[in-house]
This record gives structure tokens, sequence and C-alpha cells, in this order.
């Protein structure tokens, strides 16, 4: 038996609840195409895909910011 884990689709309220973000501004992101889905029996269904990328986005915008700071602490103690 599939878990909601195994399907290669979201709900909006499985993709409000991971980005924090009310159901209404997940339709809104959804209508604006900035998010991708598709309707299914009408039923909207975000791809697992698109959380993927997200998940990747957020933790290539950590890394760059703690990149960013460890050159701010170097540069700071260079300095002094």
């Amino acid at each position: 038996m599939s878990t909601a884990a195994d399907l290669p689709f979201l709900t909006v309220s499985e993709a409000a609840r991971l980005t924090r973000l009310s159901t209404k501004s997940v339709y809104r992101l959804i209508d604006s195409g900035q998010i991708p889905a598709i309707k299914v029996s009408g039923s909207i269904r975000i791809p697992v895909a698109w959380r993927d990328a997200l998940m990747r986005a957020a933790g290539e915008a950590v890394a760059a910011s703690l990149e960013a700071g460890s050159h701010r602490a170097a540069e700071g103690s260079a300095g002094a």
C-alpha cells in the first residue's frame, strides 16, 4: 500500500504546510504559474518534483548564505 510520501503529487494543503503558506496563497501561486499543478478529477495536484526543486533551491540558498557569512567572518578577523 502506498503512503502519501510515495505518491508523485502533493495536495494544495500539503504544499501549504511544506511552505508555511496559506492554502489561499498556494492557489494564487498556482494561478500565477509560480507553482506547477494539474487537475485530477477536479482536484489540484502539485508534482513532487516541485517540492524537490524547492528543497534543493532552499539548500543552495542556505549554503550560499553560510559561505558568505564565513567570508565576512574571515575578512573581519584579517583586519584585526
